[in-house]
């Protein structure tokens, strides 16, 4: 099972890829850690429904010519 999820995960940062690719948005996969030496963990209502679910940061692109220079993908749980 674990080796599935890594495959998913996987593809799914190549279809995140491919389609900022098609934006013309020129964009890398970095390690989550590079902001603050470890990997955050956030408790956020937005992405949950509730008040204190916790969601992780699973993924940061790293954002080249634009006016922000990461994007963070975080999950539920």
């Amino acid at each position: 099972m674990e080796h599935e999820e890594e495959y998913l995960e996987t593809d799914v940062r190549r279809i995140i890829l491919d389609n900022l690719k098609h934006l013309r948005v020129e964009a890398e996969f970095v390690e989550p850690t590079i902001l603050n030496g470890k990997k955050p963990r956030y408790y956020s209502g937005f992405f949950s429904g509730t008040v204190l679910d916790p969601a992780n940061s699973i993924a940061l692109l790293k954002v080249k010519g634009r006016n922000f220079d990461y994007i963070q993908i975080v999950r539920r749980g």
